[in-house]
């Protein structure tokens, strides 16, 4: 099984993020292509801090190269840049609720029980957060 040596740098700075070796089978990274974007996406999980663009240098593993102080890869490495990260899906999320919300609170609903303002009670007009049982319900 091959072995690579892998250096991960931010793109905007070039400052090294992350160094290793990592021994590669043929059946699930046929290509270093392929081995880059998975060390890469490993790199955004435990660097969630910055949401930047990174590049992965790869280069067949030397035993004799110290990765210690490494923040320039050699000749032979090759390249692959990975551009920013899309926003993280729990926040496009966020969003979305907190535009509905807003909109609940414009037109007069409860963003608390997420009714709209025609959904309120019949009788007295309050929302599923007041328990008002003397109230009819529409049916």
């Amino acid at each position: 099984m091959p072995r690579y040596t892998y250096l991960i740098q931010r793109a905007d700075t070039g400052r090294r993020m992350s160094t290793g070796v990592v021994t590669a089978s043929s059946s699930p990274y046929p290509t270093t292509a392929q081995l880059a974007a998975d060390l890469v996406a490993q790199n955004r999980i435990e660097h969630s801090y910055y949401a930047g663009g990174r590049t992965c240098w790869i280069w067949p593993y030397d035993s004799e190269q110290a990765l210690a102080h490494m923040d320039t890869a050699p000749a032979e490495a090759e390249r692959y840049d990975y551009p920013a990260s899309a926003p993280a899906r729990e926040a496009v999320i966020a969003r979305t609720f907190f535009a509905d919300d807003l909109e609940l609170s414009l037109t007069g609903g409860c963003p608390a029980c997420g009714l709209e303002h025609d959904q309120m009670c019949v009788a007295c007009g309050r929302c599923n957060c007041d328990t008002h049982a003397s109230c009819v319900r529409p049916t």
